[in-house]
């Protein structure tokens, strides 16, 4: 038997990069640049987003766009961004972050009520539990050290003594791993899916 777990918005409230936005000291100008010189956004994509809004004067206001523009703004009833556009630019507000400084945002997360006594549970019943999150991988990987068998994030590069490697969640405690929030594709229902049929699990009605 086999329990999936989705993370961000289910283990607790809100979204990881959310929260990383927050405290982030990337320059935001310099991420807005590689965003549009990446045709990633347009001008047009800013220029609307900036019309309602007060402007892009920290990170947290880019993370905010890039939300609005895929789950608020539709243009020919599409979302304005793409799902991996999405997801891939908002991991670029980690850049130059330790995971010193990641442990430190994620622990002032709470875990939403009754979520790690359900693994607790799960994990006595000896029911395999499996998650999969497009939020930031390493603030996922260190939150649900210990709560389940298996985890599967958004694939990020980071910098280990000078080496670029993506990371894993053994790094999840050291203090040498600084993030460039460069990142792989990835789809988290592709993801379980594969996962179930690599291991066999058989998909109930």
């Amino acid at each position: 038997r086999i329990s999936l777990w989705y993370v961000d918005g289910v283990l607790y409230d809100g979204i990881s990069t959310d929260y990383v936005a927050e405290l982030s000291a990337v320059d935001q100008h310099e991420i807005l640049r590689h965003l549009l010189d990446s045709s990633m956004l347009s001008q047009d994509d800013v220029d609307l987003w900036c019309s309602g809004e007060k402007g892009i004067e920290t990170p947290a206001d880019i993370s905010r766009m890039l939300y609005d523009l895929f789950h608020k703004m539709e243009q020919d009833g599409e979302p304005r961004i793409s799902r991996d556009v999405y997801l891939r630019s908002r991991q670029l507000l980690a850049k130059g972050m330790t995971m010193q400084q990641i442990r430190k945002v994620a622990d002032a997360v709470s875990y939403n009520p009754g979520a790690r006594e359900a693994a607790k549970i799960l994990k006595e019943g000896s029911i395999h539990q499996a998650a999969f999150s497009d939020g930031l991988g390493p603030f996922v990987h260190y939150k649900l050290m210990g709560m389940v068998d298996y985890l599967e994030a958004v694939p990020m590069l980071v910098d280990v003594a000078g080496d670029r490697v993506y990371f894993k969640g053994e790094m999840s405690n050291r203090d040498d791993v600084v993030l460039t929030g460069e990142t792989e594709h990835f789809d988290k229902a592709q993801a379980a899916y594969a996962y179930l049929q690599k291991n066999d699990y058989q998909l109930s009605d």
